[in-house]
């Protein structure tokens, strides 16, 4: 059983620095989290670099060594940079280090030749000579798909359940390796091998001998036949491989083309975002300008409103005075009118001696409340007019109140504006990384272009392979008739007769080979389809999908209550079946060892992904888990996990190219 038990990373990636991730040496899951962007599929790369040399991003291989050194660590001057992975296998401990360092008499670094690559292997704190076999055994590469594995890749499994695809027969091949259906595959190869030799004996002994050397001509003919057939299947395939790797690079580039484009989408709306924001960011200023124009009138105003009160009272009663002073007055007069002409004018009607007599009584009296304003007090009330006009010119409608608003609604703007400018500065640096994305669209219509011809001739492909397998099929047909016309010739040539001997004994034992890798496939595929059906009946939240059906290549479908194939899953199912394998696969291989899992929650719902959370320990003893934030709840993680959660760390972004990895 292979476990890691720390890694250490030094100015690789995003990683600026020496940093270190201690996964613990017992049994578990750690949880890694990381939003997008910040270096979690870099960390599941650099165990494939650690372990095999070789620093891939899904299905392309990073050939440009400056593209891995931390750019930070570049600015100042630090070139070199390595992982160690430490684990414990069989016992013993392995300190596994890889480093590129600038080759002897290079000053600054511009092209891979400047590097020069290291590997250096500890066993129990003792180098080894034999490091990259003893690698071989720890962890074969041909297997590593099952240990390591993107969770965007895991439809690639899909393939398995469709007949003759490049891809599902490199699964199936990686399938049978991890199971050890190689050992007897290659006994089954070289058997077939000397069988091809023991043929080729029978064949010139039959031409020696004039009964069958004319079957002898016929075999040889046969036989360069089927030779040739071979050579065109194996250039087909090759060719086959080939267009199925490119068609996986341009689909990866096409994702990657979507990707820049939404970051190109997202970086315009940043910016828009961010110019309504300073507009809006102006328009308040300007606001808080008018404001703050009266608010010293609002300040003073506030502290001279007391006595602008007693002023409006004092002038108040004054007026009232006055006012009723020159009413008294009108009114005096108007009486004196009707004195002297015995006629009011009000009702047009003449007026008796008896009520003008008590009228010119009435003009006699003393006017007593209707006396008017003084000469101090008209003075008084023209100075308190004028004190009452300088004191509103101190008040303002201002509130200091309105203007604290506007105050605290720039402050939360600033922030948002800031906080935006830096998200837009993150989109641009990441943008930055793929160049010159002014013929973005040009680009990617040249790539759909390319994977319609990668379909075209793939298509091809398998129907030219399809037909040599035929023509092959048919020159064996052929050959056996031909070697059972020599071996019923009779003859009593010994040579011949031995040569005949070797061919049925080494053919049985071929066919003895073949039978026991059937029926081992067969054991295998049954015990790969039970525990891959009760690792998903455990996920799953459909209780209608009773079962997984296992085919030739290893591909499961899902089975319904009804015993009927689930004809269309849905992207999710594909992937919880996907995972269901490779839990089987684990649980029925001779090696096991951790299981690195980047972002494989991606397309599924909460309740799928809170049910493969908990069945995590089931499908290795370790599991590091890369997953970003959203992804997965934290708190619905540590909570189904319990104590199998051994380690939960943070990757925190300081900047574009400087990523720490923190201890939770």
């Amino acid at each position: 059983m292979l476990k890691f038990t720390s890694m250490t990373i030094i100015n690789f990636g995003p990683y600026e620095g020496e940093q270190t991730i201690d996964f613990g040496d017992g049994e578990g899951v750690t949880l890694i989290w990381g939003d997008n962007g910040r270096g979690k599929t870099t960390l599941l790369n650099l165990f494939r670099y650690a372990l095999f040399g070789r620093f891939q991003y899904r299905h392309d291989k990073v050939e440009d060594i400056l593209k891995l050194v931390n750019k930070e660590g570049l600015k100042a001057g630090k070139y070199d940079f390595k992982v160690i992975l430490r684990m414990i296998y069989d016992g013993k401990n392995y300190e596994l280090t890889r480093q590129y360092s600038v080759r002897q008499g290079v000053t600054k670094p511009t092209k891979s030749d400047d590097y020069v690559q290291d590997v250096f292997l500890k066993v129990n704190g003792y180098f080894v000579p034999n490091k990259e076999h003893e690698l071989a055994m720890i962890m074969p590469e041909d297997v590593s798909r099952f240990f390591l594995f993107d969770g965007e890749l895991l439809q690639e499994y899909e393939e398995l359940v469709k007949d003759e695809t490049a891809t599902g027969d490199k699964i199936k091949k990686s399938i049978e390796s991890i199971l050890g259906v190689p050992i007897l595959s290659n006994s089954a190869i070289d058997t077939n091998f000397v069988l091809g030799e023991y043929r080729k004996e029978q064949t010139k002994a039959a031409q020696a001998n004039k009964q069958t050397e004319k079957y002898a001509a016929q075999i040889e003919s046969e036989t360069a036949k089927k030779e040739e057939q071979e050579k065109e299947l194996a250039r087909l395939q090759a060719d086959e491989e080939e267009i199925q790797n490119l068609k996986a690079k341009l689909e990866d580039e096409g994702k990657q083309h979507d990707h820049l484009r939404k970051l190109i989408q997202d970086m315009e709306h940043q910016e828009s975002d961010i110019a309504t924001m300073e507009a809006t960011r102006d328009a308040l200023l300007q606001q808080i300008v008018v404001a703050t124009k009266d608010v010293w009138r609002y300040v003073i105003g506030q502290r001279t409103s007391d006595i602008l009160e007693q002023v409006k009272a004092e002038l108040s009663s004054l007026q009232k005075k006055h006012n009723t002073h020159e009413s008294a007055t009108r009114l005096m007069s108007y009486i004196q009118r009707i004195v002297e002409t015995h006629h009011c004018e009000c009702c047009d009607q003449d007026v008796d001696e008896t009520h003008v007599a008590a009228l010119k009584k009435r003009l006699d009296e003393e006017p007593g409340e209707f006396v008017g304003l003084s000469p101090e007090e008209v003075e008084r009330m023209k100075e308190l007019q004028i004190r009452q006009a300088a004191l509103e010119s101190m008040q303002s409608s201002t509130d200091t109140q309105a203007l604290k608003i506007y105050e605290d609604q720039l402050a939360d703007l600033l922030v948002k504006i800031d906080d935006a400018k830096g998200h837009l500065k993150d989109l641009r640096d990441e943008i930055s990384r793929y160049g010159d994305v002014s013929d973005l669209a040009a680009s990617a219509k040249e790539n759909a272009q390319n994977l319609a011809k990668c379909y075209s001739k793939l298509d091809n492909l398998k129907e030219g392979i399809q037909a040599t397998k035929e023509k092959i099929k048919e020159a064996d047909i052929a050959l056996a008739s031909l070697e059972e016309k020599v071996r019923k010739a009779g003859t009593s040539d010994e040579d011949l007769n031995l040569a005949i001997k070797k061919v049925k004994i080494c053919a049985s034992l071929y066919q003895l080979f073949n039978d026991g890798i059937a029926a081992y496939r067969d054991k295998l595929k049954a015990e790969v389809e039970h525990d891959a059906t009760e690792l998903f009946c455990s996920i799953s939240s459909d209780s209608d999908y009773t079962a997984l059906r296992i085919n030739d290549n290893y591909g499961l479908s899902i089975e319904h209550r009804s015993g009927e194939i689930v004809p269309f899953r849905s992207a999710g199912f594909e992937h919880i079946v996907a995972l269901s394998l490779i839990g089987a696969l684990h649980k029925n291989a001779p090696l096991s060892g951790p299981i690195i899992m980047d972002s494989p929650f991606g397309r599924l719902d909460p309740t799928h992904k809170r049910n493969i959370t908990k069945a995590l320990p089931l499908m290795s003893d370790q599991i590091i888990l890369l997953a970003y934030t959203d992804e997965i709840d934290g708190q619905t993680a540590r909570q189904v996990l319990g104590s199998n959660l051994k380690k939960e760390y943070c990757l925190r972004k300081y900047s574009s190219f400087h990523t720490e990895i923190e201890l939770q």
